[in-house]
Formats: structure tokens, C-alpha cells, sequence
């Protein structure tokens, strides 16, 4: 019997996805372990499977080039600049996997016309798959947590804002897919409204960040063409009705809820005065012992110069790429011990790239997001306009919000999605999925 070799990497690439996508939750849930060995190994397996196949196909020469860009850079600021070792430089490398090795299997893909249907028909199905199984995982969780972080679908506890961001992603791109250019804006709410119930369960945890994505993914699914601002006219009130609909189903939700003022935000993004004195405080006295873990995002980026200050050298290396991994086998670097208050709690994808190499990683990680959406290619119907602004405005909320490319399950998605918001003319027509349920459904994951 003889395999295909794009075949056999795709059932690779998938099953390696579906068990780092779902085990998390039966082990969480039947072992009551947030963190479990088991998991632990689970996903460092699923990363070197991923870092394999990344390898494997690498054929492209931007793709290279970006992995060999960050392999010097980040070789540079962990072992040369800050006398850290080359274990530690490897073990931190794990943290940026999907800025390296998951472009590249896509492109291999894409490069044949066989090769690429074929992929894009599981990813379809897969993306749907996914969409659909959170919503019975995060009832569950909803019910027996409450309405907490708790509530994160199939990858495991703890991760309520990327599920969420990956819920509206996937939806979004599953109603772009199924859009009937015939029909009506609302007509096509009407014939994909299963897309729109399983947008649910994002209102059974604490992401506020969920807001924000409902009113982008009405407005985003505008067509952008001549009547674009005359469609406004009927759709700024839909989005009114869901906003204030959001929020009473925020409020039924989440135990103790208010409406939220421009004091309340202030506070959530950069801290109240108490915690800005709290975090001068700390700094001033050089104080080592903290009890508060959990600061406010922007005040975390606010307290970046003032690490550089102290350690002037950072301005330009960093601290080395291994300040967000490592505390089980691999001990923690000094500066993550010291700095523990600031490491814990809210991780923005953004701020760590700054912290582990400096200014010249927060450059990096922006020409990266240029590469990748290809933002200088302007050839009329090549691109999907309302992907690449949904995907684009996400990706600068995420990156200082959470660390959406830390989780494999979720930066296998997005990663897609940033893909192919490019080569949108490119995907064959969309082959509809039936519900669960339905007889013609295809259970199998992979096939």
C-alpha cells in the first residue's frame, strides 16, 4: 500500500491537531488538574510534530528567511547578550513555533492544485468541527465553573481569550465562505444561522474582549463595494440591537456584571492609582516579594521602559527568548524569578516579544504580520477585503491582549486564516457541511 506524500503529511498535520485540540479538555475535566503532566507533554509533542512537518516542507525563501532572521536574533540576545544557555535558548524558540514552521505546511499546499483542494476541504471541515464541539465543552465548563476563564472550549481551562477570538475567526471566515452574493446581507443571516448561534458560548466567560469582535464581525461582513456606505444605513442598527442585546446576555451571564463606564475601562486596561503606585512602589524599592500577580496589560507595557532603564542593554537584546517558558524541567531564568509579578497573569503576544528581544523584537514581530499578510500585493479580487480587516484589527487587539500564538490548536487556525485572507481567489467553491446529526455528515476528522 503507498501513500501519497501530501497526504500523508495532512493526516499528520490533522490528527497531531485534533488530539492537541480536544484531549485537554477530558483530562482537565476527569482529573480536575488545570495543569497536568500529561498535558504538558501532550503539547510539547504536538510542537515538535508541527517543527517536523514545518521543516519538511520549507521551500519558500521568505519562509527561510524569516526563521533564519529570528534564529540569529534571538540566538544573539539569549546566549551572546545575556549568558543564557543554549538549552534555554531552545526551549524558548518554542514560544514563537507558529511565527516559523506553520506558513511554511500551508504553502506547501498551496503550491499544487491537487495539493491545495485537498487541504482546503479538511481545513473547512476542520475549522467547522472545531466551531461546532465548543459549543458542548464550554456549556459544560459554564456550568460547572461558572462564568470565569474556566469556560475555554476543547483546549483546556484557563484560555477564555483565545477561544474566543478563534470562535469569532472561524465563524466570520465559515460565513465569508457560505455568502451568497445573490442574496441579501440579512438573507444570508437567515441561511447561516447556526454560524451565528455558535457565537454563544463566547458570552458564558469573562472575555469582554467578545464585544468588541460582535459588532467587528457584523460590520466586517458588509460586502465592500460601491453600496457599502448605503447598506450602513440598515446595518449600524443591527449592530445597536446586538450591543445592547451583548451586553443583557453579558449581564444574565457573569454573576455581579455592570455596565461598564470609561472609568471602568481606564482601570482595566492600564490600572487604577493604587496599582500605579502599587507597580512604583515596587520598583523604587527594588521590592522582590509581591503578592499581586495579575496587573492591568497597559500597565505592563508602561513598565517596560523602566525595565530597560534598569538593565540598558535590554533597550536592544531583551532578556533572551526564555522568560515565558520554562519552571518544570527547565528552571526559570533569574530575570523571570525577579520579575514573577510581571510575567504572570496577563500575557500580550506583543509585550513578550519586547521583553525576550528588545525593541528590535517588537520591530520584528510587526515587519512579520506585514510579510504574512502580504499587505503590498494590491491585485483587484486576489484579496478578501473584509477578512483582512477583521483578521488585521483582531491581530492588533490579540497582540496586546493575549498570547494567541502560544497554543497550537488556536494559532494553526489563525494562521490559516491570515493566509488565505490573500489568496482569496484562490480557494475552490465552498462544500457545505451538513449539522451534526445529518446523515450525509462525515464524522471522520482527518479524511
Amino acid at each position: 500500500m503507498r501513500i501519497e506524500k501530501y497526504k500523508l503529511i495532512a493526516k499528520i498535520f490533522f490528527w497531531t491537531f485534533w488530539i492537541c485540540a480536544t484531549v485537554p479538555f477530558f483530562v482537565q475535566e476527569l482529573t480536575n488538574e488545570r495543569h497536568n503532566e500529561v498535558l504538558l507533554s501532550l503539547w510539547a509533542l504536538g510542537e515538535i510534530i508541527f517543527v517536523g512537518l514545518g521543516i519538511w516542507t520549507l521551500r519558500a525563501r521568505v519562509d527561510k528567511m524569516i526563521i533564519a532572521i529570528f534564529l540569529t536574533v534571538s540566538f544573539i540576545d539569549t546566549v551572546l547578550a545575556n549568558h543564557l544557555s543554549v538549552m534555554y535558548w531552545i526551549n524558548g524558540c518554542r514560544f514563537y513555533i507558529a511565527f516559523l514552521f506553520i506558513i511554511p505546511i500551508f504553502r506547501y499546499f498551496w503550491t499544487d492544485d491537487t495539493r491545495r483542494r485537498y487541504f482546503i476541504r479538511r481545513m473547512d471541515r476542520l475549522i467547522y468541527i472545531y466551531l461546532v464541539i465548543q459549543f458542548p465543552c464550554m456549556v459544560i465548563q459554564f456550568l460547572r465553573y461558572g462564568a470565569f476563564d474556566n469556560v475555554s472550549g476543547s483546549i483546556g481551562q484557563m484560555q477564555s481569550g483565545n477561544t474566543s477570538t478563534i470562535i469569532y475567526l472561524a465563524s466570520f471566515y465559515l460565513m465569508l465562505r457560505r455568502w451568497d452574493k445573490n442574496a441579501s446581507y440579512f438573507k444570508n443571516l437567515l441561511n447561516n444561522w447556526q454560524l451565528l448561534v455558535l457565537l454563544l458560548p463566547t458570552f458564558m466567560n469573562e472575555t469582554k474582549v467578545s464585544f468588541i469582535y460582535i459588532l467587528m464581525y457584523f460590520f466586517f461582513l458588509v460586502p465592500m463595494d460601491r453600496r457599502f456606505l448605503k447598506r450602513m444605513i440598515y446595518i449600524i442598527p443591527l449592530m445597536v440591537v446586538v450591543a445592547v442585546g451583548s451586553g443583557i446576555l453579558y449581564s444574565k451571564m457573569v454573576e455581579g456584571s455592570k455596565v461598564v463606564s470609561l472609568d471602568d475601562v481606564s482601570a482595566y486596561v492600564v490600572g487604577d492609582d493604587q496599582m500605579l503606585e502599587l507597580v512604583e512602589y515596587i520598583f523604587e524599592n527594588d521590592v522582590i516579594d509581591v503578592e499581586e500577580t495579575d496587573y492591568a496589560r497597559g500597565l505592563k507595557f508602561m513598565v517596560l521602559p523602566m525595565l530597560y532603564d534598569r538593565h540598558p542593554k535590554a533597550w536592544f537584546f531583551g532578556f533572551g527568548v526564555s522568560q515565558y517558558k520554562g519552571g518544570l524541567k527547565l528552571d526559570k531564568t533569574d530575570f523571570a524569578k525577579r520579575y514573577f509579578w510581571m510575567m504572570q497573569g496577563c500575557i500580550m503576544q506583543w509585550h513578550a516579544a519586547m521583553v525576550d528581544m528588545g525593541i528590535p523584537g517588537g520591530i520584528l514581530y510587526i515587519l512579520f504580520w506585514i510579510t504574512v499578510f502580504r499587505l503590498w500585493r494590491r491585485h483587484k479580487g486576489e484579496r478578501n477585503l473584509q477578512m483582512s480587516w477583521m483578521l488585521g484589527l483582531v491581530t492588533c487587539i490579540v497582540s496586546v491582549y493575549c498570547p494567541f500564538m502560544d497554543i497550537l490548536p488556536i494559532y494553526v487556525q489563525y494562521m490559516y486564516f491570515v493566509f488565505v485572507c490573500s489568496r482569496w481567489n484562490e480557494l475552490p467553491a465552498y462544500q457545505h457541511i451538513p449539522l451534526l446529526g445529518s446523515k450525509k455528515f462525515a464524522f471522520s476528522l482527518h479524511d
